[in-house]
């Protein structure tokens, strides 16, 4: 797949906000490191305000999610 898959800028578009909707969101984020950089730096994206759950408490609950090794 290369590097090229895992462009996260994506999951972030404003023409998909199914997927930000769901709570399951936020685990996917931890999986990818998202959390962990939001986390440390309090740095978090749009979407904060703009999905129907707490996301932060969401994040908080999943942040020990072991990372994905992409293996590049």
């Amino acid at each position: 797949m290369g590097p090229d898959a895992y462009r996260t800028s994506l999951l972030f578009q404003a023409g998909m906000p199914e997927i930000r909707n769901d709570p399951r969101f936020a685990r996917l984020c931890a999986r990818l490191g998202l959390v962990e950089y939001w986390m440390t730096t309090d740095k978090w994206p749009d979407c904060v305000d703009e999905v129907p759950y707490d996301f932060k408490v969401e994040c908080a609950k999943v942040q020990d999610t072991p990372k994905e090794d992409f293996g590049f």
